[in-house]
C-alpha cells in the first residue's frame, strides 16, 4: 500500500511555531510556508499538543541518502541539472520574499517520484526585514556556511547561495561530503583565507557546473549570483539537454530506417 502522506509534528519551543505558523494570519501563513516547502499540504491538526502537519509523502527520502543508493548512483548529469533547477527555483521563491534558509544542503532536500525535489527543514530559517540577519550564538553547519556568516554571524540570501554551491558539489559527486577528511576548524581557516574546493577528478563534473559553484563561493556576497539568475541558468541547461535528447533520438531513428 502506497503511503499518501506524512504526519510530522512541530518541535516544542520551535521559533517557527508562533512566528511563522500561528502569527496574525494564522493558517494562511502555514499555507504559505507549505508552498515554500513545495510539499503538498493535506491538513493540520492543532487541537492537541504536539501540533501535526499532514504533508505529501516523498518516497525517496532525503537527496543525500538517495544519492548513496543503487538507484541514486544511476542518476546522470541531466538528472542532476533537473534537480538543481528545482532547488534553485524554490530558493528563488524564498529570495523574493526575503526569507533565508540558513541550512541548505542535500540532507535537507526531499526527493519524490520522477526526481521531484523539494526543500525542507526550515528549523534555522528566518524572515528578514533588512538585507541581512545577524545571528548571536547558535550552531551552524560550518562546511555549508558562508565565511561572512561563520566569522561575523551575518546571514543574507547570498549566504544561502554559498550553501547552494556546496549542495551542487554534493549532488554532482553522488553525496560525497564537502571538504572530505578536513576538520571543521581547518575548513574555517582555509575558506576564510580564500581556499575553495577543487573540481573533483573522480567524477564527471561539467566545467559550466563547476564555474557556477565557484561563482556561488565568491568572497564578496554581492558578487554571488541571485537564485533568480541561477534558476535561469539551470533552466537553459534543461532546454539544451532536452534538445540534445531529441536530436539523438532523431539520429537513431534515421540510422535504423537507413540501414534496415
Amino acid at each position: 500500500m502506497r503511503k499518501a502522506g506524512r504526519f510530522p509534528s512541530l518541535r516544542n519551543g520551535s521559533s517557527l511555531v508562533p512566528k511563522t505558523f500561528f502569527g496574525k494570519q494564522g493558517l494562511f501563513e502555514l499555507s504559505t510556508e507549505a508552498a515554500v516547502l513545495r510539499v503538498q499540504l493535506f491538513g493540520v491538526c492543532s487541537a492537541t499538543q504536539p501540533i501535526y502537519i499532514i504533508q505529501e509523502y516523498m518516497c525517496n527520502g532525503s537527496l543525500l541518502n538517495y544519492l548513496n543508493t543503487d538507484a541514486g548512483m544511476n542518476l546522470g548529469i541531466d538528472d542532476f541539472i533537473y534537480i538543481a533547477f528545482q532547488i534553485a527555483s524554490g530558493m528563488a521563491y524564498l529570495e523574493e520574499y526575503n526569507f533565508i534558509h540558513r541550512d541548505l544542503a542535500a540532507r535537507n532536500v526531499l526527493l519524490g517520484e520522477n526526481n521531484i525535489a523539494k526543500i525542507c527543514d526550515f528549523g534555522l530559517a528566518r524572515i528578514i526585514t533588512d538585507s541581512e540577519y545577524c545571528a548571536k550564538g547558535g550552531k551552524f553547519p560550518i562546511k555549508w556556511t558562508a565565511p561572512e556568516a561563520i566569522m561575523e554571524g551575518i546571514f543574507t540570501i547570498k549566504s544561502d547561495v554559498w550553501s547552494f554551491g556546496i549542495l551542487l558539489m554534493e549532488l554532482f559527486t553522488y553525496g560525497e561530503p564537502p571538504y572530505k577528511g578536513m576538520p571543521v576548524p581547518v575548513v574555517m581557516e582555509l575558506v576564510n583565507d580564500g581556499y575553495r574546493m577543487q573540481k573533483p577528478e573522480n567524477y564527471n563534473v561539467p566545467d559550466v557546473i563547476y564555474d557556477i559553484m565557484r561563482n556561488c563561493w565568491h568572497k564578496d556576497p554581492k558578487s554571488r549570483p541571485s537564485f533568480a539568475e541561477l534558476t535561469e541558468k539551470f533552466e537553459k541547461m534543461e532546454v539544451n539537454v532536452a534538445k540534445q535528447s531529441i536530436n539523438q533520438r532523431t539520429v537513431m531513428a534515421y540510422e535504423e530506417h537507413t540501414f534496415m
